[in-house]
């Protein structure tokens, strides 16, 4: 997992997002950061780990996305990555 998916997985965790549920992205942090914050949430969709969601800027974690976010330890400092339990 890059980074930049990490951090995507973070915001998830910190909302404490499960499955079915929509998380809405800042459009000003995602115009921000644009390719990188597209690329990362295009290979979380692409490994079935996100879905996008109808209303603009909202996704949900899949089944598999969720059983992830479990299993990851995430630091609070913002800047920080999540890493997957092993």
């Amino acid at each position: 997992m890059t980074q930049h998916e990490a951090t995507i997985m973070k915001h998830f965790k910190s909302y404490r997002v499960t499955t079915d549920e929509m998380l809405f992205f800042n459009t000003t942090a995602g115009k921000a950061h644009s390719r990188e914050f597209q690329a990362a949430m295009i290979s979380l969709m692409r490994n079935g780990i996100v879905n996008k969601e109808m209303p603009k800027n909202a996704y949900s974690l899949t089944a598999q996305g969720y059983r992830m976010l479990r299993n990851m330890d995430c630091e609070p400092v913002r800047t920080t990555a999540c890493a997957a339990n092993s």
